[in-house]
């Protein structure tokens, strides 16, 4: 399995959605970082499955249950998320990350 790594935006983008669902319900944000570490899991087990954003080097995996995006790059030796990123909410803005070191 390749290790993850994240774009520093990637992690506080997650923190805040975990943040506005604490407003939805106590155990929300729990739930929902539950729900993006089983996906990262996903993506570390077999990052060649999901499909390539348009125009993009980027692979993207849908967030079930919540309206979110994980935009991530599969590199040979590592997997890069970019974003998690709410998918009613400035498309595209992640993409100035691509360029990743």
């Amino acid at each position: 399995m390749k290790p993850i790594d994240y774009h520093p935006e990637a992690g506080r983008e997650a923190d805040d959605a975990a943040a506005y669902y604490h407003g939805d319900a106590p155990e929300a944000p729990s739930r929902f970082l539950n729900t993006l570490g089983r996906i990262i899991a996903e993506i570390q087990l077999a990052p060649q499955r999901w499909p390539f954003e348009r125009g993009t080097i980027a692979q993207r995996r849908q967030v079930k249950g919540f309206p979110y995006t994980i935009f991530y790059l599969n590199d040979p030796d590592r997997i890069i998320i970019l974003a998690v990123a709410h998918t009613s909410r400035r498309p595209g803005y992640w993409k100035t990350r691509i360029a990743v070191d």
